[in-house]
């Protein structure tokens, strides 16, 4: 007998919306059974603390606008010596602010799907 014949047979019920989700998920894959093996026994992939997770995040916002700051600052300082600035000087400024404000849209907007898992 093989050792590793898959044997054992989970049921799960679902809506119908579900199953339509799932459905529609499981389409690249040559079949559903291969599709809930691959999300469930994933590599590297595993529960996340919460608690972790929540501090990690207040790290990273904390962070993210102490940059803001520093952008605001920077602004400031360029607004009040507008002769003195070089024109290479201000194009980076705004090309670092360009790239935090992606950045930011970028962490709320993965900050909004993981809000949205239930």
């Amino acid at each position: 007998m093989k050792a590793n014949k898959r044997d054992r047979i989970v049921k799960v019920r679902l809506t119908n919306l579900e199953y339509e989700e799932l459905t529609k998920a499981s389409k690249s894959n040559k079949c559903m059974s291969d599709y809930f093996r691959q999300r469930v026994f994933r590599k590297g992939v595993g529960l996340i603390d919460p608690k972790e997770f929540i501090r990690s995040m207040d790290e990273i916002c904390l962070e993210m606008k102490r940059i803001g700051n520093n952008i605001n600052q920077l602004a400031r300082y360029v607004n009040i010596h507008k002769e003195e600035v070089n024109q290479e000087v201000l194009n980076e400024v705004e090309k670092k602010m360009a790239e935090y404000v992606i950045m930011q849209d970028k962490l709320n907007v993965t900050w909004r799907k993981l809000m949205s898992i239930k």
